[in-house]
């Protein structure tokens, strides 16, 4: 046997159980998962049940300053439950998939993040060649990715003298190709692939769960997707690849 022959199985067999230790912790996750969404279903619901009658009240009382909190415990509390029912679609592994446009999911994302990104000065540019364009899969799911990505562009270049987030869309060779970019450095090599790795974070104790991108990358690809950290990038970005609907590449 050649050393190159060698190589290559060795090679091939790491994969093989780096996949299957990727696979275990996901399960492991996925069966604690379910019950710390069972224990917290319960008492969101709750404040949420509790919050529309708080609302009723204010408004009867005219307390615009009191409506204007209760609202915005309303729109968080209807965020936790949306993010929560898409754990739950992804840990029982059942998709409930549509064509959706990329470009209405990511700027609801955008929404979901720009007090952040007010707070902390960042610059946010949204190009998009292909709004109407159609993809396969959960806009729950994806809102759920693109919120991740632009959460953890926040978190990185917060701090930074040049802040900016970039989100860009086009259409390559019957794809529609996503670019996540921040003014960040990028992701030094050695982390580019335990980045996709579950329970790894860069955060430490800052914060972080280490779940986001490996569930992330799990869920883009049961929609036949990929997403891929580009190395050629001056800055840091990440790139998302999506099959597009049939009908959508005609009409281009």
């Amino acid at each position: 046997m050649s050393l190159l022959v060698f190589a290559t199985i060795l090679l091939r067999r790491k994969k093989i159980k780096k996949r299957t230790v990727d696979a275990e912790r996901l399960k492991v996750v996925g069966e604690v998962g379910t019950q710390i969404l069972h224990e917290l279903m319960t008492p969101l619901s709750l404040i949420h049940y509790h919050n529309e009658h708080l609302i009723k009240n204010l408004e009867e009382k005219g307390n615009q300053e009191g409506l204007a909190y209760a609202q915005k415990v309303k729109e968080s509390a209807r965020r936790v439950i949306e993010i929560f029912d898409d754990m739950r679609s992804l840990i029982k592994d059942r998709d409930d998939y549509e064509y959706v446009e990329l470009a209405k999911i990511i700027k609801k994302s955008y929404f979901y993040t720009h007090i952040q990104m007010q707070k902390n000065e960042i610059d946010f540019v949204f190009d998009t060649q292909n709004s109407d364009q159609l993809v396969w899969g959960s806009s729950g799911q994806l809102g759920q990715v693109f919120t991740n990505l632009l959460n953890n562009s926040i978190q990185a270049i917060k701090d930074l003298e040049d802040k900016w987030i970039k989100v860009s869309i086009k259409n390559t060779d019957g794809y529609l190709v996503v670019q996540v970019m921040d003014s960040g450095d990028g992701i030094p090599r050695d982390m580019q692939e335990k980045i996709f790795e579950s329970l790894f974070t860069t955060k430490g104790d800052s914060g972080g769960t280490g779940l986001g991108l490996a569930i992330s990358r799990r869920l883009i690809e049961r929609m036949g997707g990929q997403i891929d950290i580009d190395e050629a990038c001056p800055n840091t970005c990440f790139t998302l690849k999506f099959p597009i609907k049939e009908e959508s590449k005609k009409a281009s």
